[in-house]
């Protein structure tokens, strides 16, 4: 039995020309009047025209990545019959869990781009004038936290997120980051890239955009999700309105569990996973939770593009 998973990328696929593909049809026309509408001001040409510069600003990314993925599924059900009620579970990383909530119907296209916008604009507000950081480890968990507790810092290290078996996101302050990331490759000799970021997403840091959204969302007419959201705090299938509501606050300080939301989807049987987005981030990454784990009888669907 065909058990599927929609994936929702979050921030870093965003270019200019991103949706060119989707510029001929009507509906996508719709959409993105819909978008720019609600945010008041054309989010559509700048993803069309650029400047580059403007639209990798986190207050223009993030919603622009949303529309990506709107637009690829709506193509998808234009052209391909795809339903609601053919996935099992909508799983988004980062800002794709608020994709993944307009997708399944729990928020409209204009309530969740107002929100990416509010979401990113608020992030990068939080931490003005503030050295931060984000860096990827190739390492597990296990030594991410080992070394966590082996490092005395002033400031602020937190998980970010865990994408996979090999590889740990960390977020905080620039000076106490870069003490962990040191130490980890003296004492484990494990590589670190340092991420382009403009703020320390997920991390307590980020507690003031977290209130922003709770604000934003309060005011909101959550409907139940048609594809249950798999929340990235809390790593399990929601489509219940207050509970999406809660977990959508809850991803902005929380770490982005990416991987504890792959086991949730596949301790429930979920086989055939269909990413939705400009780019395939999330396809690379289960196909390399698959490779490491040696897992059998999963596909990755390469044909809806």
């Amino acid at each position: 039995m065909i058990r599927r998973v929609l994936l929702l990328p979050g921030q870093g696929i965003q270019h200019v020309g991103m949706i060119e593909q989707f510029e001929r049809y009507p509906w996508s026309n719709e959409i993105l009047k819909q978008v720019d509408d609600a945010l008041g001001f054309s989010l559509s040409k700048m993803m069309k025209e650029g400047p580059e510069s403007d639209l990798n600003l986190t207050e223009f990314a993030q919603p622009a990545i949303m529309v990506s993925s709107i637009l690829h599924w709506t193509f998808l059900k234009h052209l391909y019959g795809a339903r609601e009620d053919g996935f099992s579970f909508a799983l988004g990383h980062s800002l794709g869990e608020y994709s993944a909530c307009v997708i399944s119907g729990a928020l409209t296209v204009e309530q969740g781009a107002k929100l990416a916008y509010i979401r990113g604009k608020s992030m990068q507000e939080a931490v003005e004038g503030l050295a931060i950081r984000m860096s990827a480890v190739a390492a597990s968990e296990e030594t991410v936290r080992k070394s966590l507790n082996e490092v005395q810092i002033d400031g602020i290290c937190e998980i970010a997120g865990v994408n996979h078996d090999k590889q740990v996101v960390l977020s905080g302050t620039r000076e106490s980051v870069d003490l962990v990331t040191d130490h980890m490759k003296q004492k484990y000799k494990v590589p670190i890239k340092s991420l382009n970021v403009s703020a320390p997403f997920h991390c307590r840091l980020m507690k003031p955009a977290a209130d922003r959204v709770k604000a934003e969302l309060e005011k909101m007419d959550v409907k139940p999700a048609k594809i249950p959201v798999i929340s990235n705090a809390h790593s399990k299938g929601l489509t219940d309105p207050n509970e999406i509501k809660q977990s959508l606050v809850d991803n902005i300080t929380n770490p982005a569990w990416f991987l504890r939301g792959m086991e949730y989807c596949l301790s429930n049987g979920s086989n055939l996973f269909t990413e939705v987005g400009a780019k395939r981030v999330l396809t690379n990454i289960v196909n390399k939770i698959m490779k490491d784990r040696n897992l059998e009888g999963l596909i990755l669907d390469l044909n809806e593009k």
